[in-house]
């Protein structure tokens, strides 16, 4: 009789062994280890009453309990390094000095036989705390050996460990999948902004761009104003609002020492206001973090607001939001470096086209026959091909001073005696008229409408002359338009090369006078 009541109880306990292994053995969700894994844990060990908690953040909280005829009041134990002892110390089915691990009032209260820890990679995940096993006259029910029980601790945890890898792997995989898309996404954002030279489009653009990948709500691009010496709003886009705005911002160094380039509104405020003058200006922007763009020097920044989604920037979405600054700021220097040969395309083109013009006209000029002739047409020439409003052409003759002029209202003009006698021989312009009255008379009508000083001696270079080399000036007090330096070089090669003819005029007329 005795053998067949153990021979029942070996195949029972296999039978126990078997669907154990076949039913941890399974995929099995987190919720279900925790549900029906944790429920047939509790009846396969014929435990009287069990509790089982799970770590949620660093608190172990109570999940479920089977067999207690009361409701557990301490539903939580904290998690501190006594209680990560057990994994990474023990790691066995605790039977006795549970005080060594746990709480001592969460020991009292629940007086257990046995504590088993649920472990993964050397951290407890959880644990069942149980007061013992439930024994009957049934003949397959005994005091289970302590290899079965840790036997079917392993199962369990390595169902854990199954469910807990597997989502990591998905987590992983997902992360993986959204970093290729956000890779993705910067290569095509590269392109994109790389490809527009249209400094004003880029402006747009970049917003759009930024807007589309991080979901902001509210979108600002800040850049530096040269002229202002300030930086100045760019672009604005509020989705929610529809709003506009407009606002200007000083840093107190355009260099930048701190490392990192993405800063958070609300945490990282004391480092803006290491770089901002106005720091609290920033708060009106909406935003919910800011992004420097360049750093040595500065060259803007990009804010965002909170995303419309409703979800929240996680790191992976802040390295874009920092990828996307730095493409903007090579965008930004791009379309710059290709204004600025456009810029200087249109400057080349337009020297060639003036110096051919000049040329054109300095032959027209240089045929001349006689000296008033040359200055009427050389007045003209500067009226007609650089539209000069107001100009005079005064020359020293050996019976005095020869004098045309163009533009003014009143025949009140004339050279101040001292810029004869001292031979000034040095080019002068300036777009302030005040300094006329250093070199001419003009009347008080023609000075009014002045918006210039330009003073360009007509003088000889040739070595062997005896008398000076200055034979008179080019005046001009009036342009169409601003004064450039482009406009001195084109005005002073017209008097070099008038210089020649007109001093062979001079010398015509002196042998005419002693014939």
């Amino acid at each position: 009789m005795d053998t067949c009541i153990r021979q029942n109880k070996c195949i029972y306990n296999m039978e126990k062994i078997l669907t154990s292994v076949d039913y941890f053995s399974q995929f099995l969700s987190l919720e279900q280890i925790l549900s029906y894994g944790y429920e047939f844990f509790h009846d396969t060990l014929g435990l009287k009453a069990s509790a089982i908690y799970y770590l949620d953040d660093d608190t172990y909280k109570l999940v479920s309990q089977i067999g207690y005829d009361y409701d557990i009041k301490l539903k939580e134990h904290k998690k501190n390094d006594k209680i990560n002892n057990i994994a990474t110390l023990y790691g066995r089915i605790l039977y006795e000095n549970f005080q060594k691990y746990f709480d001592e009032d969460f020991v009292d209260y629940f007086d257990p036989e046995l504590i088993i820890p649920l472990i993964v990679k050397d951290k407890l995940y959880g644990f069942i705390i149980s007061d013992g096993f439930s024994y009957d006259n049934n003949p397959y029910s005994s005091i289970l050996s302590m290899e079965y029980l840790e036997g079917m601790k392993t199962l369990l945890n390595m169902a854990l460990s199954n469910t807990l890898l597997y989502r990591d792997y998905k987590k992983l995989a997902r992360n993986i999948d959204k970093e290729l898309f956000q890779q993705f996404s910067i290569n095509q954002t590269t392109k994109i902004l790389l490809a527009e030279t249209d400094i004003e489009k880029l402006y747009s653009l970049c917003i759009d761009v930024v807007r589309e990948l991080t979901s902001s709500s509210v979108t600002a691009l800040i850049l530096y104003d040269s002229i202002r010496n300030k930086f100045i709003v760019k672009g604005y886009s509020d989705i929610i609002n529809f709003q506009n705005y407009y606002n200007e911002y000083e840093l107190l160094s355009n260099s930048i020492d701190i490392q990192k380039t993405v800063f958070d509104l609300d945490k990282d405020m004391d480092e803006l206001k290491s770089i901002f003058k106005n720091s609290d200006a920033l708060k009106n922007l909406t935003a919910k973090y800011v992004v420097l763009i360049g750093k040595s020097p500065v060259m803007g920044f990009i804010t965002v607001g909170e995303p419309v989604s409703g979800s929240v920037y996680d790191d992976s979405t802040l390295n874009q939001i920092e990828n996307v600054g730095k493409t903007v700021y090579l965008a930004l220097k791009n379309a710059n470096y290709i204004a600025e040969i456009k810029q200087k395309e249109k400057e080349t083109a337009l020297q060639l086209k003036n110096i051919k013009k000049l040329n054109s006209m300095i032959r027209n000029i240089n045929s001349c026959l006689e000296l008033e002739e040359l200055m009427e047409i050389t007045l003209k020439t500067l009226a007609v091909g650089y539209k000069v409003k107001q100009a005079a052409i005064v020359l020293k003759d050996y019976n005095g001073f020869l004098l045309k002029s163009i533009g003014y209202k009143s025949s009140e003009l004339s050279i101040k005696p001292h810029i004869f006698s001292e031979s000034y021989d040095e080019v002068f312009y300036s777009q302030n008229t005040g300094s006329m009255e250093d070199f001419i008379n003009i009347s008080i009508e023609d000075a009014i409408e002045s918006n210039c000083m330009i003073l360009l001696p007509i003088k000889s270079d040739y070595i062997g002359m005896e008398d000076d080399s200055v034979l008179g000036y080019l005046v001009i007090t009036k342009l169409d338009g601003i004064m450039e330096e482009s406009h001195i070089v084109i005005f002073e090669t017209l008097a070099s090369s008038i210089t020649p003819v007109i001093k062979q005029f001079l010398e015509l007329r002196r042998f005419k006078i002693k014939d």
